[in-house]
């Protein structure tokens, strides 16, 4: 008895898949010790965290790179912080190897000599204790702004100091750098063996001359030599007023530390100027070129290669009685040219193809050879011939000054070629992907190009490992039976590998309960994209990470693998802008992250607009208590004007919600609202609005192969009044999504009924930047709002430039009280824009016209708005 309870003891307290982990520091919130040590040999690796690694059956010894929490910067400006703190690229809450820590001093020298700052002094000091907590403190200054004012040289002269600045192409007076230093050293190498120095070496030593100089004499300066410096010397220096208001002014004021680097010169050769005389065919511009490019290839020219590079330039154009005399006279070479006559071109093949054409130059020309090769190869394969090889013999008769071309072809037979296709795939969809990537390839590119055949069987291999394939196989067996060549594609993955568990490491105050909520297992279904694709968006839509990664580990079965980072507690969002119905907006929003570790959200909101208000105090968790249920509360007052009535409201509303699966969500919300009115429309003036709202929202991914194309998005909302006021209000939509390549489309319906007895600002009213662009907030709806809705709206976008996107489209709708006509007069409109996610945050601008028998300039609407995030 007693070894029996012993037993079932060992069993309940012993995990039977699980592994046991030794850290030797504090580890990030993770599930690893329930896979097995086999998955955890393929699933460690992939953690960014995780520097090293020791597994034997049942136990893993995991050594982790410190967890950097606290970073600051002390000494230096706060106008330079941000810079350095955007170079170094730090984060907290990241893990970093020690040596990327412990250079983060080196590494802000650097930036900073390269930016002007020589006397540039900085020192961290680096903390790590017991749990690899990590405090990283630079210590530092700038000093004093250096600026470049030009350069000494000594030595061997190649070049005049006037011809070096022009090709430097750098204005006087800006931040000094070693960085262009480095450039002007090989700037002037470069120019030395264009002039003749066969051998050259230039360096600069330190210290460097230092002068005081103003900024206005180096202005002057600049404009003076270039015009256009003086401009860059501007862009430059107004660049520093931003950044650093202080020391702009300073600068502008008080002598600056002016730099003089010394460039040494060491040259040998005698220098020569080359002039081309007697060239006809080639233009001297053309050849100097030649000889620009045989100096970048080798750095230096001489005489006899000047002479071979021109001749094999004249023969490849059929001058082959060109004579090349170069005559030195002083310090100038002069290349002399006796062209001759150009050579006609005669074509013959053996053995001889009939229905081949090709029309040749009259005169010989080197690259017909090539375009010769490529066109008859393709004329052979299109009429079913192989070959071993293909050879162009050339021959020059310089009595009949003509060029004979002979083409050998060797091997030349006519065959029939049989495709046979394998394919032992079970799935549909990757069947038919299969299938349409060997369609693409022709028969005779198979056989003749073995790369291109190898590169075909390694797409079709990766392409099924991506599928999640169990044991994927491509092949393309090539026959050759003399008069017949059967090419034999096989193609096989007979089964779908399934999903393994969900493996997390996530640095956050997030426990590890309520990630298990958040990150669905897949464990037992069939491999699809679809699916991870949903975990991503899943993730997305929480709003807890500042990063994450989905990565995919693959063995028996596919494990998906997230790696994140928490959001910092308190964070400042929002959005700014102006539009011509409201004027001015400001949308503020004080967002606190998961402070209790259980995944919730609070935040407080503050909108203002020139006609609007709100206050809203909200709490928010997407998996309350379970994977399956969501809730959140809401306290808000508002002040909103509109057409036909001014509302001040204030009040409350709870949610209880239900993910019913991956794609959908159900919630049920209760609303108590104390409103005052103020209208002509109806007598009500004030009172307490109580409803309850039942709404839905579906999120669809449409995917083709590994291809997401699509994206269907569609909601239902379903409220009835209770207590006083009792009406009913409904309203349906979808929204749909396509991705053509760079192209993208959507489509907008909605729908929406309301009973007549429901209060004035509970009917529908279109316009605005929601759905009727082109016309007034809310001016389509007749006196007292519509009981009926229905709207279309289409839009179409290409890419501008990054990160921006050109998008334009139109609307269609209409707004009517029951028993009327909802499609006797539709209201339509068009509009343009541009937006993306900048840097700073999000930004767009809408432009739309309402389509009407007349359109004036005030009917125009616009709106521009600018995110941001802290």
């Amino acid at each position: 008895m007693l070894f029996f309870l012993l037993l079932v003891f060992l069993l309940i307290t012993t995990p039977f898949w699980g592994t046991e982990l030794k850290f030797n520091y504090q580890p990030a919130k993770n599930n690893l010790e329930d896979f097995p040590t086999e998955e955890l040999k393929l699933i460690l690796p992939r953690i960014r965290g995780i520097k090293d690694f020791q597994c034997r059956q049942g136990e893993c010894r995991i050594d982790l790179y410190p967890l950097l929490i606290s970073y600051t910067l002390k000494g230096f400006s706060p106008f330079a912080k941000p810079k350095l703190e955007k170079f170094l690229g730090l984060k907290t809450f990241y893990r970093y190897p020690e040596e990327t820590l412990a250079s983060a001093a080196n590494n802000i020298v650097f930036f900073l000599r390269n930016n002007g700052y020589l006397d540039a002094s900085v020192k961290s000091i680096l903390e790590i204790n017991k749990k690899g907590y990590a405090k990283l403190k630079i210590v530092g200054s700038e000093g004093n702004l250096y600026i470049w004012g030009g350069f000494n040289f000594k030595g061997k002269k190649c070049f005049k100091p006037t011809n070096f600045y022009q090709k430097y192409n750098k204005p006087f007076g800006i931040p000094f750098s070693f960085i262009n230093l480095y450039n002007a050293v090989d700037l002037a190498g470069d120019i030395c063996k264009k002039k003749g120095f066969f051998e050259s070496f230039v360096y600069y030593t330190e210290p460097f001359e230092v002068k005081k100089e103003t900024l206005f004499h180096f202005f002057w300066r600049d404009l003076k030599t270039n015009p256009v410096w003086a401009l860059n010397l501007l862009s430059r220096y107004v660049d520093i007023l931003v950044d650093n208001p202080i020391k702009g002014i300073y600068l502008f004021f008080k002598p600056l530390n002016s730099v003089y680097p010394t460039l040494y010169i060491w040259a040998k050769g005698i220098p020569y100027r080359i002039t081309f005389k007697g060239n006809k065919y080639f233009s001297t511009e053309y050849l100097n070129r030649l000889v620009e490019d045989i100096l970048k290839k080798k750095g230096f020219l001489s005489p006899l290669e000047l002479q071979k590079a021109i001749v094999n330039l004249y023969h490849s154009q059929g001058f082959f009685d060109v004579r090349i005399e170069i005559l030195f006279f002083g310090k100038n070479l002069v290349v002399k040219i006796s062209e001759g006559k150009r050579y006609k071109l005669k074509i013959e093949f053996h053995p001889p193809i009939k229905g081949f054409f090709l029309k040749p130059p009259t005169y010989y020309e080197k690259k017909y050879e090539f375009e010769l090769l490529k066109e008859l190869k393709t004329f052979l394969h299109s009429k079913g011939f192989l070959f071993k090889d293909i050879k162009i013999h050339t021959e020059i008769d310089r009595n009949k000054k003509v060029v004979i071309l002979t083409v050998f072809i060797d091997g030349l037979r006519k065959v029939r070629i049989v495709l046979q296709k394998k394919i032992d795939i079970p799935n549909k969809s990757i069947r038919d992907l299969v299938i349409q990537i060997l369609k693409k390839e022709k028969p005779y590119n198979l056989l003749l190009d073995k790369a291109k055949l190898k590169t075909l069987k390694e797409k079709i291999k990766t392409l099924l490992d991506k599928f999640g394939c169990e044991n994927p196989y491509a092949d393309i067996e090539v026959k050759d039976l003399r008069t017949r060549v059967e090419i034999i594609e096989k193609v096989s993955c007979k089964r779908i590998l399934k999903f393994g568990h969900t493996a997390f490491w996530i640095e956050g105050r997030i426990k590890r309960s309520e990630l298990k909520y958040l990150l669905v297992d897949f464990y037992g279904r069939r491999f699809n994209r679809k699916l991870v694709d949903m975990l991503r968006n899943r993730i997305a839509l929480s709003n807890l990470f500042e990063s994450y990664t989905i990565k995919l580990v693959r063995n028996k079965k596919v494990i998906p693998l997230v790696e994140g980072v928490e959001k910092k507690p308190i964070s400042l969002e929002g959005q700014v802008g102006f539009s011509s119905d409201e004027g001015y907006l400001m949308d503020l929003a004080l967002k606190i992250t998961d402070p209790f570790g259980f995944g919730s959200r609070f935040s407080i909101r503050y909108r203002l607009a020139s006609k609007r208000t709100l206050y809203q105090l909200s709490y928010l968790d997407d998996y309350l208590l379970s994977a399956k249920t969501f809730g959140g509360a809401n306290l808000f007052k508002k002040y909103e004007e509109h057409r036909d009535f001014n509302l001040s409201t204030k009040g409350y509303s709870i949610t209880l919600g239900y993910h019913l699966n991956l794609y959908t969500d159900l919630a049920v919300s209760y609303i108590s609202t104390l409103f005052g009115l103020d209208t002509l429309l109806t007598n009500t003036k004030s009172g307490r609005l109580e409803k309850i709202s039942l709404s839905g929202e579906l999120y669809y991914p449409i995917y083709r192969g590994l291809v997401r194309k699509g994206l269907l998005n569609a909601f239902f909302q379903l409220s009835e009044g209770i207590n006083t006021f009792k009406f009913f209000k409904t309203s349906i939509g979808l929204d749909f999504s396509l991705f053509l390549k760079e192209i993208y489309t959507s489509l907008k319906i909605s729908v929406g009924y309301v009973s007549s007895n429901a209060p004035i600002f509970e009917k529908f009213y279109l316009g605005g930047i929601k759905n009727l662009k082109g016309f007034s907030y809310e001016s389509v709806a007749p006196p007292g709002g519509g009981d009926i809705y229905w709207y279309i709206g289409n839009e179409w976008g290409i890419p501008l430039f990054k990160p921006l996107y050109l998008f334009g489209g139109f609307d269609v709708g209409n707004c009517v009280k029951k028993g009327e006509n909802p499609f006797g007069v539709i209201k339509k409109d068009i509009f343009v824009g541009v937006g993306g996610l900048t840097a700073a945050g999000p930004i767009r601008f809408v432009l739309a016209i309402p389509l009407k028998n007349r359109i004036q300039i005030q009917d125009f609407k616009y709106l521009f708005l600018i995110g941001f995030n802290f």
